[in-house]
């Protein structure tokens, strides 16, 4: 059952990214449940290269060590502090499953793994995978492959710092067509703020001076291209359309690329054998009111000028992924309408102006005309330097890398811990469920 551990430091490791809202959160789960791959659930561990391990590796030996762990990713160990809305506190086909995992067994597990040597970031991170498994009660003797849902391609020192670990690092990113991709993205946004209560992002109208717009807008046109031109690891592009349409050819293919041998599993969307859902958001923030806008609101958030302009923006990205073709005449219009306020940008204008007080009652907590006139600025710059590296895409690698944007919200204090649940039963070898696809919205 065992026979995977005095071996585990060579297994392969394959990271996850995203380009937008395009789900790779759901294809990370039809990888959960295959008998040759080793995974942690959804996007928590993202922070290991970068934020944890610097935390982890101060702890005095592999004990310590294994508790901070859990304390950096308690999502992992108990659904029901998924206070990142990634489902894992609604799992089953009843929806009414928290994830669970004893963190005795992991650190148990994980400290016999680790006893001999000094547990470096790599072996750590190897340790923590097997541990995981073994502690779900898991047969690891066939484990070949560590699939880690790095997330961001724009986080660029954690993916230096994976790199380095596993200079044979493998990338799988997901594409949507971008114009639902960077809707999606706005409105999980807004969805956030309402939910942990920051009222001065929680309207649509509030995302262009605060820069929340600037942060998906910016990262539509970038994805993994900045990544790339520094970074040349072997990257496989797969479409969320193509997986919809075709769950088994598609995952044929990319199993195929990976060297997993073929096995049903992968149509099937779990974490942890459970039955997985897709994202789950409260119906109403704090305040009593609506947390998730609604699809009319959400498709409100760009106008007809702004599609064309992305248009204009995306033509490679339209060509290269079969979304589309750009006409010559929006490529050469859209290095001047980029000068034109977009639809967010003029209703935070409206909001702002001192003779408009019904436009600021509407939408309360909107920063000052300056705030957004200086986003618009750096929405045009950040424009610009996309389409020059678009004329010019050799161009990218000897350009500083973009420092990397930010939504401007951090994860409140939690509450009270609740306590843990029953264990959940053994890890069966196959899902006693149907295939589940969970769409990003």
């Amino acid at each position: 059952m065992t026979s995977l551990e005095p071996g585990f430091e060579h297994l392969n490791v394959v990271a996850i990214f995203f380009w937008g809202r395009s789900g790779s959160v759901y294809l990370h789960s039809l990888f959960d449940s295959h008998p040759e791959v080793l995974t942690l659930p959804a996007s928590r561990l993202n922070g290991f290269h970068g934020w944890q391990w610097p935390r982890i590796s101060r702890e005095r030996g592999p004990e310590a060590m294994a508790r901070c762990f859990i304390e950096c990713n308690p999502s992992l160990f108990d659904g029901r502090q998924d206070r990142w809305f990634e489902g894992l506190d609604t799992l089953g086909p009843e929806r009414n499953r928290a994830l669970w995992v004893d963190t005795q067994a992991f650190t148990r597990e994980l400290v016999r793994l680790l006893a001999g040597s000094p547990p470096t970031r790599r072996r750590f991170f190897l340790a923590a995978h097997v541990a995981y498994a073994l502690a779900r009660g898991e047969d690891v003797s066939r484990k070949t492959t560590v699939i880690y849902h790095l997330h961001s391609p724009e986080a660029y020192p954690a993916i230096e710092a994976a790199l380095s670990d596993f200079p044979g690092l493998r990338g799988i990113g997901t594409l949507r067509e971008p114009i639902r991709s960077l809707l999606s993205y706005l409105r999980k946004n807004v969805t956030v703020a309402r939910v942990w209560g920051y009222p001065d992002r929680s309207q649509y109208a509030q995302l262009a001076p605060t820069g929340a717009y600037n942060f998906a807008y910016r990262h539509q046109l970038i994805g993994w291209r900045e990544l790339q031109a520094r970074q040349p690891l072997p990257f496989y592009r797969i479409r969320i359309e193509d997986i919809n349409r075709d769950i088994d050819g598609q995952m044929r293919a990319l199993a195929a690329w990976l060297n997993l041998s073929w096995d049903p599993l992968l149509t099937q969307s779990t974490f942890n054998g459970l039955v997985y859902n897709g994202e789950k958001f409260p119906s109403e923030d704090p305040s009593g009111a609506a947390a998730v806008p609604s699809a009319e609101e959400a498709d409100a958030a760009l106008d007809g000028l702004d599609r064309y302009v992305l248009g204009g923006l995306l033509w490679r990205y339209l060509r290269d992924f079969e979304y589309g073709r750009t006409s010559q005449l929006q490529r050469l219009l859209t290095p001047l309408l980029i000068l034109a306020p977009t639809r967010l940008e003029r209703r935070a204008l409206r909001a702002s102006c001192p003779w408009s007080p019904g436009a600021r009652a509407a939408t309360p907590d909107v920063p000052s005309a300056r705030a957004t006139l200086r986003q618009m600025l750096v929405r045009q710059a950040f424009s610009y330097r996309h389409l020059l590296c678009e004329a010019v895409p050799a161009l990218r690698a000897h350009l500083p890398a973009p420092q990397p944007l930010s939504a401007g919200l951090s994860l409140p204090q939690p509450a009270s811990p609740t306590p843990r649940p029953e264990p959940n039963p053994p890890r069966p070898s196959r899902p006693a469920a149907g295939v589940a696809r969970p769409r990003p919205v």
